[in-house]
């Protein structure tokens, strides 16, 4: 008994209810708030709480005097020594000494008070709340105080249910919330609690101790708080103003969980009023403030605020919040040319350097201004760079201000500060030299060849430039041209091609083009002066060609120049094959003397390896740059090819001196481009086309001195369906295909064909379209999109995920990962396939993925896996297996704010959701295939299809707080949801495949009537579509065979079909094609503008009338199946007839 009673006194101390010696349930403990969210009333729990009955005994620890200190009520206690005993009745006399469990041997302590009935009435609440520590404090936590009651333990740990972030100072009577978005210094909060399982309980109490930790994008610790908020005592911490602290008065309680200021920090027993500086400078204190983004220590950018809480027995939780920090507002840093910079060439580019990453998703036309206006290319260097090549080059002796505006932002969305800075080019007025410009290779279309005797009664002499020009990493003086008489070559003589004279001498290397009829003996021929249509008079195009035969080899080098009435010159050069012509006097290329000519190759290396290029040689001014950015969109109008519209739409030249724009085009069955009309906009309609042709357009432009640019970049369209040779090209049915921006205006498509992936866009809610663009090579598509309207795009290659951003500049390089699997003792030959993953972007603009892994024999199993990542870092990725070494396949998933709801098919149809306290999983169906979730205004939607009765069924069910029964929607397969209430999916009704709907009632609680979306003789399938604002994008697979049809509907709630490609939207009555479906039967379908009417008579050859139907027919389409025993083999007419439609159709029945 001895070792028991100092043992008692050495590492723990018994409990004061029976039994003494074994753990009881902890309902609350030191530490946790207590009264009302005011200075005057709030207060720390200065205790534990100790469940227990009313009338339970309760027992001093220890022998000594017992004081009641005057109190009564629901408060009243005894005090023995430092031990408070609080709640109790009828208790032991005031001032009478007690006998206590530690100083009892063969004599019971004494019973020195009862539990009370702790409002409210009734067990539930009643309890002990006991506390160690003298009159005037400080009280220790008696879970800690001489190692605690004996035998207490804790298996429970601590939950988090948030972290969330406010302007510091939000613990006094004005808080100010910050969502995602952080500067400056800030107040965390925590709301959380600790499950308490002492004694068998599952209790909620407040936690012991608080920290947190500040994480890179990257996951690497960059600080660490050390302990904040801790208990080991209270009074001090004093109650009133410093709980609240500690504990947020504008969400006050005093029972678990609570919302602990997580930054503020318990020191000493005192509570400090801290924060986290998100804008501190680096080794400096974080009262300090960075001047700039390069000294402080949390750069602006991406962040994972990590909060962990404690229990007295060391069990913990961890809480992670992504955040944005942004202090500061991207500057520029540096510029080349510097400001006011002089005699800058003319081809130099600008050189832009910012202070931080930028957004890139942003038109740097629109952003940047030069000014005088002046054509060429901006683009991105790295992250924080940007660069702008001139297109041809800048004005000679011109100053230039090249002017940022507030568009370019950065990754935090935060404006740059409108920046300015100029330079000025060199050259003066008076230098004759010719200025040289690079552009775009460019061959001029000749028409014919001019070599009659009057040419020649016109003439130049050869003309040359005193400076040398950029050839083939060396500098060679050009001579351009000489225009005087036919030249011929009497043998193989080197002698009037290379022998002039130029400003290096007769010796040096020249490029010799001349506008005469060149003849040679053998195999070559040259060309004459040409003029171009709009440009008569204005200028001449010469070109000269030498061909050389050596047995089936035809070799060729081609020179073109183009002369401008302004004196101005452009020459081209398109291949150059030097090392193939040195045994022979035709090369354009030589050394000059006529015997040198494989010295060249040797000293300058490969030349047969140039590429085409072209220079402008101007004297007082250059082209415009050619135009940018080409876009066609091709409509076809109701009415057909008549209305057939080509639209094109290119970026407005910025030259202050712009004259206009040729258009050029070319079919797929020329070989040239014609230039079919002068305008004066950056937009053109082109009427003259025909469906089934492909054309090819170019645009170039040209300034008031008829000075032309270069041809753009060329656009391909063709007038007709949008195809593909997959059978699945939109499905399969988990994954969407389609999506829009918020207003509905931009349309984003992705598609498959051929193992690749294509991509098509419209700008006008979808009334034209973008021609199919081939982006990537894959499987799976699943597209995505961000707040901003930006698209994301992931998809399968080779068993490989990828992603992609579509910027303004077009599709980012993809980001790739790899699904690692796990197999146990992995074979030889086991193959590993992904399949359709599923993708959706919350409104943090956080990316939810679903894919699933399968793993072939001899496993056969899969594995499911949740991955989030930022949808601009897909580096930054959240991996969870959700189903492992299982059945697994076709995944759909949706959020709800940024809650996962999942359904996949396993043995039957399965679900997941993800809350703050984990992963919850559900069975929806014991059997099932391809399932899709959606979002309904009350709740969660998830439509299947399954083998029911030997056909496909589609069926649903329904979640508001649980799962109701299970709904029946129609025969049919692939369903998929707009707004949680419509449902879209492929039938096979009769022969054909269709694209049917129906909608869910929400009184009744059942699915409509079906209805066609689409009625042809030919398979339809695998919808795909997406709600937005009241409408349906909706796009299907349409074909028997390849090539397949894209089929696209735009479709307001009230059913009606407000936009389709490929065929046009009926407004009058329309009879479909007439289908004999089996021996007696014929379908017709019809489309009604209102409800009517419709009589259908039958009548045989003879011209008797064997059946008659008068139907009423609802507005949209419908469908009859007119059958009859008497139809048997032969020709019958069917007579169809409404009110302002009649018409006959002649059908033949086979039996």
């Amino acid at each position: 008994m001895f070792s028991i009673v100092l043992t008692f006194l050495i590492s723990t101390y018994p409990w004061p209810l029976r039994p003494f010696n074994s753990a009881h349930q902890v309902s609350a403990t030191l530490g946790d708030a207590r009264g009302a969210g005011t200075p005057d009333s709030a207060r720390f729990h200065r205790g534990i709480d100790i469940p227990a009955i009313e009338g339970t005994k309760v027992y001093s620890i220890i022998s000594d005097t017992a004081y009641w200190d005057g109190s009564s009520g629901i408060n009243a206690y005894v005090r023995v020594g430092d031990y408070w005993y609080i709640h109790l009745k009828e208790r032991k006399e005031d001032s009478t000494f007690v006998l206590g469990i530690l100083d009892t041997t063969n004599t019971p302590p004494d019973t020195i008070g009862k539990v009370l009935d702790y409002p409210p009435s009734g067990p539930s609440g009643d309890h002990l709340h006991f506390q160690i520590g003298p009159v005037d404090g400080p009280f220790q936590n008696p879970l800690f105080y001489d190692s605690g009651p004996v035998g207490y333990d804790d298996n429970g740990f601590p939950v988090i249910s948030s972290i969330d972030f406010w302007r510091q100072g939000s613990e006094g009577d004005t808080a100010k919330q910050l969502v995602g978005v952080l500067d400056g210094k800030i107040d965390i909060r925590m709301k959380c609690k600790d499950v308490q399982t002492s004694g068998g309980g599952n209790n909620a109490s407040g936690i012991y101790k608080l920290s947190y930790s500040i994480a890179n994008k990257y996951g690497n610790i960059v600080y660490n708080s050390g302990t904040t908020i801790v208990f080991p005592q209270v009074e001090p911490p004093n109650d009133g103003a410093p709980v609240l602290l500690v504990y947020d008065r504008h969400n006050y309680t005093s029972s678990s969980p609570f919302y602990y200021w997580m930054t503020n920090k318990i020191v000493n027993n005192e509570v400090i009023n801290s924060y986290w500086n998100t804008k501190q400078k680096i080794n400096q204190p974080d009262s300090i403030d960075a001047e700039s983004i390069e000294v402080a220590k949390y750069p602006d950018g991406d962040y994972w605020v990590l909060g962990y809480a404690y229990d007295k027995k060391g069990n913990y939780n961890m809480y992670n919040e992504r955040v944005t920090i942004a202090n500061f507002n991207p500057e520029v840093r540096e510029t080349h040319p510097v400001n006011n910079e002089t005699k800058v060439s003319l081809n130099r580019s600008v050189y832009i350097r910012f202070s931080e990453p930028m957004y890139q998703n942003v038109n740097l036309y629109d952003a940047i201004t030069i000014s005088p206006g002046v054509s060429g290319d901006w683009r991105w260097i790295g992250d924080h760079e940007i660069m702008f090549t001139p297109d041809p080059g800048y004005r000679k002796n011109t100053t230039y201000t090249v002017s940022l505006s507030s568009k370019l932002k950065d990754l935090q969305m935060q404006s740059l500060s409108p920046y300015t800075f100029s330079f000025t080019t060199g050259v003066s007025d008076t230098d004759s030299t010719y200025q040289k410009y690079p552009t775009r290779f460019q061959w001029e279309n000749i028409t014919s060849w001019d070599v009659s005797v009057s040419w020649y009664n016109n003439y130049y002499t050869y003309q040359y430039l005193s400076s040398p020009f950029h050839f083939y990493n060396g500098y060679y003086d050009i001579l351009i041209f000489t225009r005087r008489g036919s030249i011929w070559f009497e043998g193989n003589y080197d002698y009037p091609c290379f022998d002039l004279p130029t400003s290096g001498g007769t010796h040096s290397p020249v490029i010799a083009v001349y506008n005469d009829s060149l003849r040679h003996l053998n195999w070559s021929f040259g060309g004459s002066k040409e003029t171009l249509d709009g440009f008569s008079g204005l200028r001449e195009v010469v070109r000269w060609e030498y061909k050389y035969v050596q047995g089936s080899d035809t070799l060729e080098t081609k020179f073109e120049a183009v002369l401008f009435s302004n004196g101005t010159i452009r020459f081209d050069y398109k291949k150059c094959e030097i090392w193939k012509f040195y045994h022979d006097c035709g090369s354009g290329v030589s050394k000059g003397d006529g015997n040198d000519y494989t010295s060249l190759t040797d000293k300058y290396g490969p030349v047969y390896l140039l590429e085409g290029r072209s220079f402008y040689f101007v004297r007082n001014e250059p082209p415009p740059g050619h135009p940018r950015n080409l876009q066609a969109t091709y409509e076809v109008n109701e009415g057909g090819k008549e209305n057939s519209i080509v639209h094109l739409k290119w970026r407005q030249n910025p030259e202050n001196n712009l004259g206009g724009y040729i258009v050029y085009r070319r079919e797929n069955n020329s070989i040239d481009y014609v230039p079919i009309d002068t305008i004066v906009v950056n937009a053109y309609d082109d009427s003259t086309v025909e469906i089934g042709n492909t054309y090819i357009y170019k645009v170039t432009a040209y300034n008031n001195n008829k000075l032309e640019s270069t041809y753009s970049d060329s656009v391909i369209v063709s007038c007709g369906d949008i195809l593909s040779n997959s059978p699945t090209a939109t499905g399969y049915n988990n994954g969407r295909k389609i999506i829009t921006t918020k207003d509905g205006k931009d349309v984003h498509i992705v598609y498959t064909s051929n193992n690749n992936i294509y991509y098509l866009t419209s700008q006008d809610s979808g009334n034209s379209f973008t021609q199919p663009e081939c982006i990537f090579s894959g499987n799976y598509p699943v597209i995505t999109m961000d707040t901003s309207g930006t698209p994301g795009l992931l998809w399968v290659k080779n068993n490989v995920l990828y992603y992609s951003i579509k910027m303004v500049s077009g599709w980012d390089p993809p980001d790739s990962m790899i699904l690692y699997s796990d197999i146990p003792e992995k074979g030889e030959g086991v193959s590993i396939t992904i399949s359709q993953p599923s993708m959706v972007c919350d409104d943090n603009n956080m990316v939810h993925l679903v894919v699933p892994l399968h793993y072939g024999r001899p496993y056969s199993f899969d594995n499911l896996y949740y991955i989030t990542f930022p949808f601009y870092n897909f580096n930054m990725r959240e991996e969870t297996t959700l189903v492992k070494w299982g059945k697994a396949t076709s995944p759909s998933i949706v959020v709800d704010g940024s809650i996962p709801n999942i359904v996949w098919e396993g043995k039957g149809i399965f679900y997941a959701i993800k809350d703050t306290t984990g992963w919850e999983f559900d069975t929806i169906s014991n059997s099932g295939y391809y399932p899709f979730i959606d979002i309904k205004e009350d709740g969660i939607m998830v439509v299947w299809h399954s083998l029911y009765q030997k056909k496909y069924h589609i069926f649903s069910r329904k979640k508001v707080d649980d799962w109701g029964e299970i709904k029946h929607i129609s025969k049919g397969m692939y369903p998929v949801l707009a707004n949680g209430k419509r449902c879209f999916f492929q039938d096979n009704l009769f022969v054909n495949y269709d694209i049917f709907m129906s909608e869910y009632n929400d009184v009744s609680g059942e699915w409509g009537a079906v209805g066609p979306v689409c009625e042809t003789d030919k398979k339809s399938q695998y919808p795909n579509c997406f709600y937005n604002n009241g409408r349906v994008y909706l796009i299907w697979t349409e074909g028997n065979t390849y090539p397949y049809n894209i089929e696209f509907r735009r479709m307001n709630m009230s059913k009606l079909i407000e936009k389709e490609i490929s065929s046009g939207v009926d407004k009058e009555f329309k009879i479909y094609p007439i289908t004999n479906l089996v021996s007696s039967k014929v379908k017709i379908r019809y489309f009604s503008p209102d409800d009517r009417e419709v009589s259908i008579k039958v009548y045989d050859i003879t011209g008797r009338k064997i059946k008659e139907d008068r139907i009423i027919s609802k507005e949209g389409m419908n469908e009859v199946v007119v059958e009859d025993k008497k139809m048997k083999r032969g020709v019958y007419f069917l007579y169809i007839e409404t009110e302002g439609y009649k018409k006959i159709e002649k059908i033949i029945m086979l039996r």
